[in-house]
């Protein structure tokens, strides 16, 4: 950061190194040619920046590192509270045992609280096991549905 800064004439000050803390201790902090914020690693969570250009450039740089089966997230929405779909996907998480199920209620407020009262995600590696847990959801909670991403927002 030193030189980055120092080659633009700007001033390495106090707020600029806050920005610039990276977690400790850190399994390893890998620098990539060309970038002046490095790539921390902390029990395999991989902390980049959040600036576009620069977390691609390191992406890119490190590619190698983010390979592996992907994972794929369907949802499903319904306007039962948490508590009515607790049980029945508590049994669908029992019989679907590669698929992770997670149920989010709708803080929204305005229009946005009226699409959905609950959000159930099913995120899995195996695409079979994805769809089983699905379909299973839906045959045990009949009244959820679909949205496009619009209408989540």
């Amino acid at each position: 950061m030193e030189e980055h800064y120092k080659a633009r004439g700007i001033e390495l000050n106090e707020a600029r190194l806050r920005m610039a803390a990276l977690p400790s201790p850190a399994d390893e902090v890998l620098f990539t040619p060309g970038l002046w914020v490095p790539l921390a690693v902390v029990d395999r969570v991989y902390v980049l920046p959040g600036i576009p250009r620069l977390f691609q450039a390191m992406v890119s740089a490190h590619q190698d590192r983010f390979v592996g089966p992907l994972s794929s997230t369907r949802l499903l929405y319904t306007h039962l509270g948490e508590g009515d779909v607790a049980d029945p996907l508590a049994e669908v998480a029992k019989a679907h045992t590669g698929v992770s199920i997670g149920s989010y209620p709708n803080t929204a407020s305005g229009d946005a609280a009226d699409a959905y009262k609950v959000k159930l995600a099913f995120t899995s590696r195996d695409a079979g096991a994805l769809d089983a847990a699905l379909a299973a959801a839906r045959a045990a909670l009949p009244e959820t549905f679909e949205l496009d991403a619009a209408a989540t927002q």
